[in-house]
C-alpha cells in the first residue's frame, strides 16, 4: 500500500498492551499497524533521515529536469 500526501494519520495508544496503533485513511482505503515500543523508537529515529534523504532525491530530480 503506497500512502499519499492527502491520506490522515492517526495514532491510538494503547496502555494495556504498551502500544500504538498507527491508521493511514485516505477515505478509499484504510489501513492500521500497531507498533510496540522499540519499534516505533525505531521509526521515530529513522524516518527524519528518510525525510532528509528523500528531500534530496527530489531537489536533484527536480534540478536535472
Amino acid at each position: 500500500m503506497t500512502v499519499r500526501g492527502n491520506t490522515e494519520v492517526r495514532c491510538i495508544v494503547s496502555s494495556a498492551d504498551s502500544s500504538v496503533e498507527v491508521g493511514f485513511d485516505d477515505g478509499d482505503e484504510c489501513f492500521e499497524v500497531v507498533l510496540e515500543e522499540h519499534a516505533l523508537e525505531q521509526c521515530v529515529a529513522k524516518f527524519p533521515e528518510a525525510l532528509r534523504q528523500l528531500r534530496e532525491a527530489t531537489a536533484r530530480a527536480d534540478s536535472d529536469a
